[in-house]
């Protein structure tokens, strides 16, 4: 689902989430642990939730990388709203395409829009 217009950010948020949470890697781990919370829930629901949060969240960790690399690309190809264009925008070097960065600076500009 492309977000078009950043009104509608939280159902956006909600349908790229999921989308997320049923891909997987190599590993068999789902792509939504590179844009998970940094802090861990108080009780974890599952075992691969627990896994999602011991898995590194840097981008010197090949497989971290890789996948938030193509996190990137899901949100460039998602990404219609003007307001947040620039964000993927012009993007070319490896090292500019960081799924969770970009994902967290989503968050921060447009939190609360469509709540």
């Amino acid at each position: 689902e492309h977000l078009t217009d950043t009104k509608q950010y939280l159902a956006w948020w909600i349908k790229f989430h999921r989308y997320c949470r049923h891909r997987y890697n190599l590993e068999g781990v789902p792509y939504v642990y590179v844009i998970r919370d940094k802090e861990p829930p108080p009780k974890y629901n599952t075992l691969m939730e627990e896994l999602m949060y011991l898995l590194p969240l840097d981008m010197g960790d090949t497989q971290f990388r890789s996948d938030s690399n193509l996190i990137f690309s899901y949100l460039e190809q998602a990404i219609r709203a003007e307001t947040a264009k620039p964000l993927v925008q012009n993007k070319t070097k490896q090292s500019e395409q960081n799924g969770r960065k970009i994902f967290l600076q989503l968050n921060a500009r447009f939190e609360g829009e469509g709540a």
